[in-house]
This record gives C-alpha cells, structure tokens and sequence, in this order.
C-alpha cells in the first residue's frame, strides 16, 4: 500500500511540476516543497506515514525536489528525524537555538521602508529610530509572527504609524489592561465633519487650501486630513488645478449642509 502511494506521488510530483525539472537550469536551482504544520495532522500514524514518504521521495536519485518541513517537536516527528533512515538526509534547525535577529530586522526595515512610501501621511525618512527598531527586534523574540502582526496593525492609511508604534512599544502588561493592537474606530466623525464642511465654505472664498493646508488650518497633525479622506476619494477630487479637494458632484454638497438630511454630518 505505501509502495502504491509513493508511486501515485511521485507520478504526481512529475506532471505538476514538470516545468521544474524540464529547464536549462534544473540542476543549478534549487526546488524546495515546503510542508507546514506537519504536527496539526492530529493522526500520529498518519505523521509517521507522510514522513516515511516524503523520506521515500527524498532519497530517490533523479527526484528534483527537497523539503522544508515546520512542525512542532512532537514525539513521533522528532523521533523520525532524530533515528536512522531520515537522521541521515536531514538537518535539523531549531528555532530556539536559531538567530533569528538579523533576519527580524532586514524585516522590519524592508517593511518600515515600504510604509514611507504609501502611506497618506508624511513619514520622516529616519522613522523609526534606531531605539524603536531595536525595541521592535527585542520584543519579538526571535518569533516573525510577533513582527508580522505589528507591521499589518500599522499598515493602515487610517492611522498614523509612528503614534500606533509607540502604543505598541511603550505597552506593558503589568501597568495596563488596554491593547495596543485594539484601536478606537477608524473613522473620527466630528473631525471628518470638520473638515467637509471647511472643503464646502472655504470655496466661496477661492483661497488655495490644499489637503496639507487643511491640517494647518485646523491645528492638525501633519497627513491627518489625506489618511482622514483616504476613503473619501470617490466623492471628492484631489485632483484639481489649484490641488484643492472638491466635491466630484454638487448634490454632496446640498446633502451635507442639509441638517434634515445629513444628520451629524
């Protein structure tokens, strides 16, 4: 039965990834199949037999292919990888012993860098600080996952990143019940009718009020109007000769100056 299955794999493995193996520069590049939570398969039989397979597959002269696999240290996987056959074609990587730092940080930067760029605030070039970053390496503890939810918690254009970091860094269990990463609403409703309403009186006057001027006006942080409007871009046109915000369509206008109508707003 497990002959059959390692034949019925690897006649698998040849058409899906025929292309693989057909290239001028199969024998240069390295083909990596890369198995994840091999110990959520809840059936330790079952885990012995995937292991017994990929081994089979693994060790076969002309098979293009090798496997990363990420599990858990349970029992039976790490008897298979530690005892003779597999012991002798695998390298074990522990990530308790692994440095993962230097990784973290090429993350981090990579990730910090890419925020710079798309978000509707201004960034400083040199955000974060070298402390912050370090703070943020620190308190991964070798685990990406840690990085990876701050990063996706920071990118969003409704936010400023550099305020949500500091929530995150500055953060301690024992002195606090809130979480940093449950944020209030995205949307401030009074501000954002603040800032509709001076986009609608400030057009009788004609003066030139671009969405950095309308944070100036208002006493605002720097990019709080453009991350504020983000979504508002399909009513309003940021696109105009004088780069004053206008309404794509005057009815927007009727309905927020209707008290009726528009409510709060």
């Amino acid at each position: 039965m497990e002959r059959s299955m390692v034949n019925r794999l690897k006649v698998f493995f040849r058409k899906a990834f025929r292309a693989f193996a057909d290239g001028d520069d199969s024998e240069a590049r390295a083909n990596i199949i890369v198995i994840d939570g091999l110990d959520e398969c809840v059936d330790e039989k079952e885990q012995a037999r995937i292991l017994r397979l990929i081994h089979a597959l693994a060790t076969r002269s002309h098979f293009p292919f090798r496997f990363v696999i990420a599990s858990r240290p349970e029992y039976i996987i790490r008897t298979a990888f530690s005892s003779p056959p597999m012991s002798n074609h695998t390298l074990i990587l522990r990530l308790e012993e692994y440095e993962a730092d230097a990784d973290l940080r090429l993350f981090l930067r990579g990730e910090f860098s890419r925020l710079r760029l798309v978000h509707p605030e201004p960034i400083p070039i040199d955000w974060p600080s070298t402390e912050d970053e370090n703070a943020s390496v620190t308190k991964a503890s070798r685990h990406f996952i840690y990085d990876s939810v701050v990063m996706k918690h920071l990118d969003n254009p409704r936010r400023n990143p550099m305020v949500e970091l500091q929530h995150i860094l500055n953060y301690r269990p024992s002195e606090s019940n809130t979480n940093p990463f449950v944020h209030p609403p995205d949307i401030d409703i009074s501000l954002l009718k603040s800032l509709l309403h001076s986009i609608i009186h400030d057009k009788p006057r004609k003066s030139v009020s671009p969405v950095d001027d309308l944070d100036t006006l208002l006493g605002l942080r720097p990019g709080t109007t453009a991350s504020t409007l983000v979504d508002l871009h399909s009513l309003l046109n940021f696109n105009s000769p004088t780069r004053r915000p206008t309404f794509h369509h005057k009815s927007m206008e009727d309905f927020l100056t209707s008290q009726s109508r528009a409510g709060d707003l």
